[in-house]
């Protein structure tokens, strides 16, 4: 904190009310605590304080409307008002009502501390433009309008982005689950009919393993794009990751399809994430046999030198029907496919599983490229440093795509 300021809390919840007053105490400010919308406005305009806390929900009135009413008074509405709520969908409105900033519910104490500390330093700001002279004063206004407004188009941004998200997870998941139901009520209701069942269960048992996939890339994409993800830098060796990840995926294959490994050398160790290394040649793997009915899937992987730094190259090789070029535009990003991610048989997929890859492969320095032939089948290469001591800052960008006719 620049300074030491005033806060008043507006919340009907009196646990939450202290939390926020032992919070902000040891931050350095002066708290009051009130519960109903009517004792809050009360005691702003009694005291402007330099922060409210306000709670969406509330007893006697919404928190929108308090807000509301702050900024109409002359005497408060120089007032930073955070508005705090368990919903993002409400976050639009508080800042359409005049609030300088939106907390989500469960609120960490640092979060808090530093979203009040950015809001104190922004009055200490504004404190300083009323001693400029009017040009400069209105140019300083025009950039904090501007800067407001860009946070309000992206917060606009990402809410819409959740609301297709949520619509395509809802697509996605309510096909596969009335077929779910269709054939258990038919197993139910026809118990004697044993070649119906055999394949219904078959069935079910298929479409079960491919719902709980999709959940765990939606977990794992969830989990990196967060920016919570705790990458554990150790020592990996490649073959382990290689051969583990052939051994789960062989028995749910077709035995028609050979997975083959050749990791040179066999005893290579790379520092890296092993869990995050694992999954990446899982996804890899479970996208070439997926789409690979017969024929051979290769997994290779290197180790090279370039100038004074190590890298890792991994190869995942398929003898599968290829990428069309309509789809291969799509890869790599989440919700984006509305099919399987490669070949034209009919699997499904919302394009998650590359969308990790690709995450993974960058926080380890490296990148992406696919190569595809129709009828030929894919080739997916992916290169990542071998020598770094930590994880780096993911880019969105580390794909590249080749296609041919």
């Amino acid at each position: 904190m620049h300074r030491k300021g005033r806060a008043v809390v507006i919340d009907d919840d009196l646990m939450l009310c202290r939390y926020f007053e032992h919070v902000l105490q040891r931050a350095g400010m002066d708290v009051q605590c009130t519960q109903t919308g009517a004792d809050g406005l009360a005691a702003v305009r009694s005291e402007p304080p330099d922060i409210v806390l306000l709670d969406v929900h509330l007893p006697d009135e919404d928190g929108f409307s308090v807000c509301q009413q702050l900024k109409a008074d002359p005497h408060t509405e120089g007032v930073a008002v955070l508005v705090v709520s368990a919903s993002p969908d409400t976050y639009i409105d508080a800042f359409r009502a005049g609030a300088a900033d939106c907390l989500a519910k469960p609120v960490s104490g640092s979060e808090l501390t530093a979203r009040v500390a950015k809001v104190m330093a922004g009055k200490t700001r504004s404190e300083e433009l009323r001693e400029m002279s009017n040009f400069q004063r209105l140019d300083a206004q025009r950039d904090v309008t501007s800067h407001m407004e860009h946070e309000q188009e992206r917060m606009q941004q990402a809410i819409s982005a959740m609301d297709r998200t949520i619509g395509i997870l809802g697509h996605e998941l309510r096909t596969p689950l009335a077929g779910l139901r269709v054939m258990s009520e038919f197993l139910l209701t026809n118990p004697n009919q044993r070649v119906e069942a055999e394949h219904f269960v078959q069935a079910i048992h298929d479409e079960v393993l491919r719902l709980s996939d999709m959940v765990n890339n939606l977990l794992e994409s969830a989990r990196i794009n967060s920016g919570e993800a705790r990458w554990r830098w150790q020592d990996v060796s490649v073959l382990d990751v290689c051969e583990g990840a052939i051994t789960l995926l062989s028995a749910l294959g077709s035995p028609d399809v050979k997975i083959v490994c050749d990791v040179q050398p066999e005893d290579m160790i790379i520092r890296g994430d092993a869990d995050a290394l694992r999954r990446l040649v899982l996804n890899l793997l479970s996208n070439a046999q997926k789409h690979t009915k017969a024929g051979t899937i290769s997994v290779h992987a290197r180790l090279h030198h370039e100038a004074n730094e190590q890298w890792f190259e991994l190869v995942v090789a398929d003898t599968g029907s290829g990428i069309p070029r309509e789809v291969m535009e799509a890869l790599g990003v989440p919700f984006a496919l509305n099919r399987g991610a490669v070949g034209d048989d009919g699997n499904s997929g919302v394009g998650l599983g590359l969308s990790i890859c690709k995450s993974i492969a960058s926080v380890h320095g490296g990148d992406l490229t696919i190569h595809s032939e129709i009828g030929q089948g894919t080739i997916v290469k992916s290169r990542l440093r071998a020598d770094l001591e930590c994880a780096v800052s993911p880019n969105a960008n580390h794909l590249m795509l080749e296609v041919s006719s």
